[in-house]
């Protein structure tokens, strides 16, 4: 025998409610801002249990992700048409 025993462990888990939705606002560029080619969008994101990931969309199209802070991601404008987006 090698001596070793096994033993019994507690374990409590508790689930935080997610009790708001959460809250992005995009920090650049500034509003209606004229921009062309490549273009960072940034974001402050925060919710009451936290952050995964922040996606970011033109519409209905989906441009990309982001992980990680800071939450931003680059694009590239040069295809787009103008006017507001």
């Amino acid at each position: 025998t090698s001596g070793s025993s096994m033993g019994t462990a507690l374990v409590t888990v508790t689930m935080m409610a997610d009790t708001a939705p959460p809250q992005v606002r995009i920090t650049a560029p500034a509003d209606n801002t004229r921009v062309a080619g490549r273009v960072s969008i940034v974001t402050q994101a925060s919710d009451n249990v936290g952050v995964a990931r922040v996606e970011f969309f033109d519409g209905a199209t989906k441009l990309g992700e982001t992980t990680t802070v800071p939450w931003q991601l680059e694009v590239d404008t040069a295809a787009w048409t103008n006017g507001l987006h």
